[in-house]
């Protein structure tokens, strides 16, 4: 189980000014519409300054590794296969593919920036994925639903928050996971 030492609302608030940091000091890669890693890269920079050493954490750029073993995910596409028309909108390869599978088990990811403490569980605390252009991805708001699902068997990891940014037109824009009420 995670420790929570920070609240959502804390948290959302570093996020938030990671990426108006990012925005204000990178301007150049958002014109250039650089690939979505070199904003994830510099959001880390920007986010991990937000965290104190002492707090024995880490901001990591598709970190692909859970304890000592791969990150893998099990998805049951049941409920994205319902929204037909966005995972059409989106049109990314991992979309595309979800229409022709009914679920994905032990589907290896990497996600775009995660705040934790590597080699244990103590402390996933942030996951955040990331689109540089384009629309809502529906294949990782259902990975950020299973990151910050409480933990059972299938879903081990228990983020405290996910959120997913996409710079689309004009300001970055943001969903969190599990959903703010």
């Amino acid at each position: 189980m995670s420790i929570r030492s920070h609240s959502n609302q804390a948290l959302q608030r570093k996020v938030r000014d990671a990426v108006t940091l990012f925005v204000d000091r990178d301007p150049k890669l958002l014109v250039l519409a650089a690939h979505e890693q070199a904003f994830a890269h510099r959001i880390a920079i920007y986010l991990e300054a937000q965290f104190k050493v002492a707090e024995g954490l880490n901001v990591d750029c598709e970190y692909n590794k859970h304890l000592e073993k791969a990150k893998r995910i099990d998805l049951d596409l049941h409920l994205l296969k319902q929204q037909p028309q966005a995972l059409l909108t989106c049109g990314c390869p991992a979309c595309s593919a979800i229409t022709k599978k009914e679920h994905l088990k032990g589907k290896l990811f990497r996600p775009d920036v995660v705040v934790h403490s590597r080699g244990n569980d103590d402390h996933n605390i942030i996951v955040i994925e990331i689109k540089s252009t384009g629309v809502f991805c529906p294949f990782d708001g259902a990975k950020l639903e299973a990151l910050t699902a409480p933990k059972t068997d299938d879903k081990p990891y228990e983020y405290q928050l996910g959120v997913f940014i996409l710079f689309g037109a004009g300001a970055p824009s943001f969903e969190w996971y599990p959903a703010v009420k």
